[in-house]
């Protein structure tokens, strides 16, 4: 029983599906994305290998309600299977005749709109190759049609399903095949003509105008070695100029994707100087400079400098964005970023001094500070742009620039006034250095209480003294107090 309720819910599925499809093919608007059995084929097809599918399920079916009918038990339940059975084999009878009839008529629809659109994209092999649609900004428009490709697919999908063909249907789909895989090349080729400028960086261009131009005359100018125009109908200059426009656009394919793989390169590396401190590491930041300016040096022998212009100013660019970025950071932590320098808090001459004195610790520490701010100004990057002073100094004169620069000399002087006070501190400790201690003596200490006095007030600044640290830490000094 629950059988043949099986089987009759499949055949009023398969019947349900069978109304709905001849009643869209009466209507002609079929419900677009469903039942699509492969990519590529026309709804109407589908259709057809549908139905064929259905058929056999359906043929199974009967088959099964067959069976059904023959395993009956006792004469009542071989009655009730008898009956359940028979409806069913009908039905099912019913539902394959209703298949056939919409197969056909399927068929039939597609061969008609076949023949009504055949005009419009049948290869005419004493035609071109192709044209220049100026219309569409100069793209080149191809003759092979893609309708050729889905009808050839379509003819031989519907052939291994059984069906007849018509004869100018057939005779189109075996032009298509004998010209597809030609026909594939040329339009892989006339869409990368067609968006070359999409697959070539900008400032790239001049470097492989060369190998462009020759492409394009390629392309555009199909002829023979007689100088005649190519044709479908002439296979093997076909052969020829397919081999040779692939040649020139595989050049040109080569060339573009070197070109970028080394616009890559350059990106990381400029990206690498993002990331890289101007004041610290100055060297590091030269030998990256450097190392850009080799890679452009080393293309030089297969394409011209005068042809990486735009190129070269394209990183120029980017350097100058990389620079400022570092520059602008620098002017904020100049002073605390600048290497740490030793000097020494000494008495001599019977005073208290820095060594290095401290004016010669403030012009060497100015020098170091003026060569950082003039750095945009003397920096050179790697076009002809670059190389005359002021390509950088935008970031100079810029409102950050300008008020970075006057925090720095601001900064600088506290930082002066910072040691000058260091030194202040201590002056106390060497006070007795600095006068003609057995005059001071014989003026100060006259009873022995004076001494007695004198003794332990020495014992007590110099368990004191004994706290005065090594060394005192001053934005970028080290301060040796030994």
């Amino acid at each position: 029983a629950k059988v043949g309720e099986g089987l009759e819910r499949f055949l009023s599925d398969v019947k349900t599906a069978c109304d709905r499809r001849s009643g869209a093919l009466l209507m002609g608007q079929e419900n677009r994305g469903q039942t699509r059995t492969g990519r590529n084929t026309t709804e109407v097809v589908e259709g057809v290998v549908w139905a064929v599918q259905c058929l056999e399920r359906v043929a199974t079916a009967e088959e099964a309600a067959g069976a059904l009918v023959a395993r009956a038990g006792d004469a009542s339940e071989r009655d009730a299977a008898d009956a359940k059975g028979s409806a069913l084999i009908a039905e099912s009878r019913e539902i394959r005749r209703e298949l056939a009839e919409l197969k056909k008529q399927l068929f039939e629809e597609w061969q008609e709109s076949i023949v009504d659109r055949l005009g419009e994209f049948k290869l005419d092999l004493g035609s071109k190759l192709m044209d220049l649609d100026a219309s569409h900004s100069g793209n080149v428009k191809l003759h092979y049609n893609s309708e050729l490709v889905s009808l050839l697919r379509e003819v031989r999908q519907l052939t291994a399903l059984g069906f007849a063909v018509r004869k100018d249907i057939a005779a189109e789909a075996e032009t298509a095949r004998r010209f597809y895989r030609h026909g594939m090349v040329l339009r892989q080729v006339a869409n990368f003509y067609n968006n070359i400028a999409s697959e070539m960086l900008f400032c790239q261009k001049p470097m492989m105008l060369d190998e462009a131009v020759r492409f394009e005359s390629v392309l555009t100018n199909p002829k023979d070695g007689l100088g005649q125009v190519i044709t479908w109908n002439n296979p093997a200059a076909l052969e020829k100029y397919i081999a040779k426009l692939q040649g020139v656009a595989g050049a040109l394919t080569d060339k573009n994707r070197r070109l970028r793989k080394w616009h890559r390169t350059l990106a990381e590396k400029v990206s690498a100087l993002f990331s890289m401190d101007l004041v610290r590491q100055k060297e590091a930041w030269k030998r990256g400079v450097k190392e850009i300016r080799t890679v452009f040096a080393n293309l030089e022998a297969e394409f011209r400098r005068d042809l990486q212009s735009a190129w070269r100013v394209h990183w120029d660019h980017q350097l100058y964005k990389a620079l400022e970025y570092q520059y602008h950071r620098g002017l904020e932590t100049l002073n605390d970023m600048l290497p740490q320098m030793s000097v020494s808090l000494v008495f001599k001459q019977r005073r208290l001094q820095f060594d290095p004195p401290l004016e010669e610790i403030r012009t060497t520490h100015y020098k170091q500070v003026k060569d950082f701010l003039n750095l945009p100004l003397v920096f050179k990057g790697v076009s002809d742009a670059s190389e005359k002073p002021g390509f950088f100094r935008g970031m100079v004169d810029s409102p950050i620039g300008a008020a970075g620069c006057a925090k720095v000399y601001e900064k600088t002087e506290a930082l002066f006034v910072k040691l000058a006070d260091e030194q202040k501190r201590y002056e106390n400790w060497v006070a007795l250095g600095t006068v003609d201690l057995d005059a001071f003596v014989e003026e100060r200490f006259t009873e022995t209480k004076d001494f007695e006095d004198g003794f332990r007030l020495v014992k007590t600044s110099s368990k004191m003294a004994d706290r005065i640290p090594l060394e005192i830490k001053v934005e970028c000094y080290t301060v040796s107090c030994q």
